[in-house]
């Protein structure tokens, strides 16, 4: 009997520390949606919590450096995922992509439209690393002082095997017309039928700023019509 209360009072704690927790966490992600609305006069969500960050990288010491990360989003566009690194004590923002972000979600628009090849085709641009000055516009550098490097992922559903692959990504680098500031990389990836709306799935779910090409292998596998091998050039 003694026991099976133990347990009880054990559950019960749990409950009300999870309920706790959650109404924390909750208030938290309010203030912090708060403040991307005061600098951006848009709405956003709360797409991940990493929670306090410590310092001693890969190897984590037990000390708070006083600054948390998430990852956030526009309320109405699910496609744009932006880092956001927070002072905790007063809450405030310490600094933020997504000026970059928004632009690259943009111009892989832009790309879509412009250089369209295959059946189907999706662009994801990463812009981690880089920063930029001026208003968000549709192309990285209508405006923009920007420097540091960009990830351009290409992935093509249904591709003629007489495509120029590398032609092709030259072409789209020369119409973007990257300043010297800028260094990067671009990948064509061929997918396999019905894969390119998959890879949008995964990008749009996924918890953080990733890239498929950097995922589990069995992204690769199940998707990827050649998972060891893509078509690249550095700028």
């Amino acid at each position: 009997m003694k026991k099976k209360v133990i347990i009880l009072i054990s559950f019960i704690v749990i409950v009300c520390v999870g309920v706790i927790f959650g109404a924390m966490s909750s208030g938290n992600s309010s203030e912090i949606k708060n403040l991307l609305y005061e600098k951006y006069g848009e709405n956003f969500k709360i797409v991940h919590d990493s929670g306090d960050e410590y310092s001693g990288g890969l190897l984590p010491t037990f000390n708070k450096t006083g600054y948390k990360n998430v990852t956030a989003s526009p309320e109405n566009n699910d496609e744009i995922k932006f880092n956001v690194r927070l002072k905790s004590k007063p809450l405030e923002i310490a600094n933020d992509d997504y000026i970059p972000a928004n632009i690259a979600y943009n111009t892989a628009k832009i790309i879509e439209k412009n250089n369209s090849i295959g059946k189907k085709m999706y662009v994801h641009i990463s812009t981690s690393d880089y920063k930029c000055n001026g208003k968000i516009t549709d192309s990285f550098f209508d405006n923009i002082e920007g420097q540091g490097s960009i990830v351009i992922s290409v992935y093509v559903e249904g591709l003629d095997n007489k495509s120029n692959c590398k032609d092709y990504l030259n072409k789209i680098i020369s119409d973007l017309n990257f300043d010297s500031k800028t260094t990067g990389i671009i990948r064509l990836y061929i997918i396999k039928e019905n894969g390119v709306e998959e890879i949008k799935k995964y990008y749009k779910n996924s918890k953080d700023v990733v890239k498929v090409e950097n995922a589990d292998n069995s992204i690769k596998t199940k998707y990827f019509e050649t998972p060891n091998k893509d078509y690249f050039i550095n700028f």
